[in-house]
């Protein structure tokens, strides 16, 4: 990541309307970031947030608390906070831009040191899934340990409504690989992959390891969870080959489908571009 750019007074008050106004509107915070990607925009952004906090806590008369630090988000008890579904996603949001703009942050998470394997292989497709599926009012609190699922959902009066199991298959042992040398000299392996043949993402073929995945997952009892299978494919850039890559998503669905889960429901979270395909239930 290269040096970033010091806002004018224009173009910080411009910065500050575009993240007001998706807040205003629950929009997604995703576009506003990316769109000013490369500048310095971090103590605007904690100042917002530390102004929402006042906000909330004034209405409740409670004496407000400092925005979070860096360290104080990247905690287990910051990651299993019951949350909207939009907060949520928000929440990932901000952390996953403050890592990127710190170095050995950044390069603890590529790695996956410490939590940031639950992190990138649960709680980020979790919150895509949730801010898809569930109801605005509703509550996510993820749950980190092997307990047979990843989150519980609460519905507005508290009660407990679901529980979710995520499951994001690849090749682990490329990825792996990958993130090494990309810490290590800035980028990995080339892997030329073609959409005609197969979905894949960075590590290689999805087909394989998904189904592989899900005839496990159907082995076991999850009849009280949803079961969501995340993948992130590599979009493709040419336009000719999008419908390809739209028929090989419901090609998958539909392999899924055809295999006898043990499940309340079970889902396709497709992350690139993120929709949710029912599978099951």
């Amino acid at each position: 990541m290269g040096e970033t750019k010091k806002m004018t007074k224009e173009q910080a008050d411009e910065f500050r309307h575009n993240v007001e106004e998706a807040l205003r509107r629950q929009a997604e915070l995703d576009p506003v970031l990316k769109k000013w990607q490369g500048y310095d925009f971090w103590d605007i952004l904690y100042d917002i947030t530390e102004q929402m906090i006042k906000s909330r806590h004034a209405q409740d008369d409670v004496e407000p608390t400092p925005a979070a630090t860096l360290a104080e988000m990247i905690a287990r008890e910051n990651f299993q906070q019951r949350r909207s579904p939009r907060a949520f996603r928000d929440f990932v949001v901000i952390l996953k831009e403050a890592v990127e703009a710190d170095t050995a942050e950044r390069h603890r998470g590529i790695l996956k040191k410490g939590l940031y394997k639950e992190f990138l292989d649960e709680i980020v497709s979790l919150s895509l899934f949730a801010l898809q599926t569930y109801p605005g009012n509703y509550e996510i609190q993820p749950v980190l340990g092997n307990q047979g699922y990843d989150a519980l959902v609460f519905d507005e009066t508290g009660n407990e409504v679901d529980r979710i199991e995520m499951t994001s298959p690849h090749n682990g042992a490329i990825a792996a690989k990958d993130n090494r040398l990309v810490v290590e000299r800035g980028h990995g392996e080339v892997h030329i992959g073609n959409h005609d043949d197969t979905l894949e993402d960075l590590s290689g073929p999805l087909f394989p390891w998904v189904l592989a995945t899900c005839r496990n997952k159907a082995e076991k009892d999850y009849r009280d969870c949803t079961l969501v299978v995340g993948i992130e494919p590599i979009w493709p850039d040419a336009e000719n080959e999008k419908a390809q890559y739209e028929r090989q998503i419901q090609k998958l669905a539909s392999e899924m489908a055809a295999i006898k889960f043990n499940a309340k429901r079970v889902f396709l979270l497709v992350m690139s571009p993120v929709r949710v395909v029912l599978v099951q239930g």
